[in-house]
């Protein structure tokens, strides 16, 4: 992705209040980041597949502040699902991820370009819903299936954004550009070391790390 692209997509994107630990998930590989500017509300991320299908595979990660409990909150979701037309909804129980349980729906609905299956995976932490939705065409559901919950299983916690950097003198070298981020040209330099530095990373964590670095520029 071209830096110029990412630090305009980043700027589109909400700011959320600070958190002193961070979550993260494991993304499809080679999957594009899409322009945030089309996302619905609340959605932080969204992937596609490199493909050249009218319908292509996606997942998408949205955060919604909420008081409920998964049980109540997901009642929420069941009934906004009903209310819409040619929605077939069904509930597939709950599945365990490494920030608690998580409950995991098929949605299956239609488009113009064939049948769409939606699987979507709903988990309640620290009054916030963590929402992982993956989407493709009927026919291909059973093909993705597996790397759908691949990716919903490895929503985790970190406490230090940094500590996914497995060379110690990357890490020390980005703590450090990162502690020196002033301005926009600060963070053009971060922007441009991560990138180069850290290309073959998880790229949701290259998003959350470049995120809140431009942050600090605000």
């Amino acid at each position: 992705m071209k830096i110029c692209f990412l630090f305009v997509w980043l700027c589109a994107i909400p700011l959320l209040a600070e958190e002193t630990s961070l979550l993260i998930f494991q993304p499809p590989q080679k999957w594009k980041i899409t322009d945030p500017h089309k996302n619905p509300p609340h959605v932080q991320i969204a992937f596609v597949q490199n493909s050249r299908q009218l319908f292509r595979p996606s997942l998408n990660y949205a955060i919604e502040e909420t008081k409920s409990s998964l049980d109540r909150y997901l009642q929420i979701v069941k009934n906004n699902y009903s209310s819409q037309k040619n929605k077939i909804i069904q509930d597939m129980g709950e599945i365990s991820t490494n920030i608690g349980p998580s409950r995991l729906l098929i949605i299956s609905s239609s488009s113009s370009a064939g049948n769409i299956k939606i699987l979507q995976s709903i988990t309640v932490h620290n009054e916030k819903a963590h929402i992982l939705t993956g989407a493709v065409l009927e026919k291909d559901f059973s093909k993705y299936y597996g790397q759908f919950m691949r990716v919903f299983t490895s929503l985790r916690i970190i406490q230090d954004v940094f500590e996914e950097i497995s060379d110690n003198n990357d890490q020390k070298k980005l703590s450090l550009l990162y502690q020196q981020i002033h301005s926009k040209k600060d963070y053009r330099l971060f922007e441009k070391t991560v990138m180069a530095r850290c290309k073959n990373y998880n790229a949701y964590w290259q998003f959350v790390l470049l995120k809140k670095a431009l942050e600090k520029t605000l």
